[in-house]
């Protein structure tokens, strides 16, 4: 039996006082989807299928700066630290079970930013800036999955990479998040579980 992902965006921006703004979760029937960055390359994890997800992180950020450039927008560096809180989010939605932006403490990701020491501030023009974003999705390593385009299935991490961000482009709030020309940095937390459900989680500044 095909599976099917879900996905998830949200973007925190600031006018004077702070306000957030959301967009709820999204059932999508889409399932699935090296760092520019001068900074030292993350140890390589692998999951108990053999999936290098350091190696699947690298290739959705790069996935992503490439619909970035064909969309004529500037790439985004690859930032270790938001990376890190995002590869926490990711493993914390297999630890506990859930799929969300709010984890069963209450907290959000700029809370999470805030737990992480992580300030972020991005101008947007006209005197207001972002405090952050972050998309998540979900979908399955070397499974079956219903998409708009067919069955599929990611047995590569390449395929994998493209697959989770093929996902959240064929989405308009994700899509939107992505395309965002004030962003300048973002990071990406994949997490597979023991039962090959993958859960991603990208964060923006």
């Amino acid at each position: 039996m095909a599976k099917l992902g879900v996905l998830a965006v949200i973007v925190l921006v600031v006018v004077s006082i702070l306000f957030g703004t959301g967009i709820p979760a999204i059932d999508d029937s889409v399932d699935g989807i090296a760092p520019n960055s001068q900074e030292a390359a993350p140890e390589s994890q692998q999951n108990a299928a053999g999936v290098n997800t350091t190696n699947v992180e690298r290739l959705v950020h790069q996935e992503i700066n490439d619909r970035r450039t064909a969309n004529g927008l500037d790439p985004i560096a690859y930032d270790p630290a938001l990376a890190s809180i995002a590869e926490d989010h990711s493993q914390d939605m297999i630890t506990r079970d859930f799929f969300a932006h709010e984890n069963p403490d209450g907290d959000n990701f700029d809370d999470r930013y805030d737990q992480a020491g992580y300030d972020c501030r991005v101008a947007t023009g006209g005197g207001t800036y972002a405090t952050g974003g972050e998309n998540i999705a979900q979908t399955w390593w070397d499974e079956q999955i219903s998409t708009t385009q067919g069955p599929v299935r990611y047995d590569t991490e390449a395929e994998l990479a493209e697959g989770i961000v093929t996902q959240w482009m064929n989405s308009t709030g994700h899509r939107e998040n992505i395309l965002t020309d004030h962003w300048e940095s973002e990071g990406i937390g994949v997490s597979i579980a023991e039962d090959d459900e993958v859960l991603v989680t990208q964060n923006f500044c």
